[in-house]
């Protein structure tokens, strides 16, 4: 897939799908003994399968960012907090 500048992609589906090894891949941060064995990742015009681990530090967070989905649990604190709320003192 492609995604130009100012775009964003999402990307959904049921679990164990391979969501988050597609965002790992792309962010270079597949677990051993992991791979990437054919293709390429360009981030603007540069490939990123032959940056190493500092170069790809550099570019994590900043430039490329994974958002993972939150789930509806007392984990999300916006949910606990408006739940905790609703209850009498």
């Amino acid at each position: 897939f492609v995604i130009y500048e100012n775009e964003a992609l999402g990307i959904v589906g049921e679990s164990g799908c391979g969501k988050s090894t597609v965002a790992l891949s792309i962010m270079m941060l597949i677990p051993e003994p992991g791979i990437i064995t054919n293709g390429d990742i360009l981030f603007l015009g540069e490939s990123l399968v032959s940056k190493s681990d500092q170069e790809m530090r550099k570019i994590r967070g900043g430039k490329i960012g994974i958002r993972k989905k939150v789930g509806m649990t007392m984990n999300n604190s916006v949910i606990r907090i408006k739940m905790l709320s609703t209850f009498p003192p």
